[in-house]
């Protein structure tokens, strides 16, 4: 990437421990967490429309963290997985545009893998649109009044 400028976001994801997850090659399960959680969060950097035209930026950044579910022993520490997608700026709004599905995102982006400490490298990926973020509610949770998550 050497001197190019990436607006960057960094998402540690919480979720209930799942064996069907665990289950899952590292590909799929970064698949997953990308057709999750990339386009909305694409969406979300983009708000503004000054961040789109800004002739300064190369692109975009997403990076995805999650607790490994593998079990533990008792005193270990905790393995997060983690992804970094870097996405060029016109493929994003290309995207953002209704020009691109996310398949082809997925496809062009830089997608790195890394194990707890251990780089796993490139990785390629089988994504596809995944509505969570917008359908997902947590159980008894209300927004304080006038706040609202778009």
């Amino acid at each position: 990437m050497g001197g190019d400028r990436y607006l960057s976001i960094r998402i540690y994801i919480e979720q209930d421990p799942s064996a069907e997850f665990a289950r899952f090659r590292v590909e799929e399960r970064a698949s997953a967490m990308f057709s999750r959680y990339v386009g909305p969060l694409l969406r979300r950097m983009t708000k503004s429309p000054a961040v789109a035209a800004d002739a300064t930026l190369d692109g975009f950044t997403v990076i995805l963290e999650w607790m490994k579910q593998t079990p533990r022993a008792p005193g270990d520490r905790p393995i997060h997985e983690t992804i970094a997608i870097f996405i060029e700026k016109a493929v994003a709004v290309e995207y953002l545009g209704g020009g691109l599905p996310i398949t082809e995102v997925a496809a062009k982006a830089r997608v790195l893998g890394f194990d707890g400490e251990t780089a796993l490298g490139p990785l390629r990926l089988a994504v596809w649109d995944d509505n969570f973020v917008s359908t997902f509610k947590v159980s008894n949770y209300v927004l304080e009044p006038g706040v609202t998550c778009s």
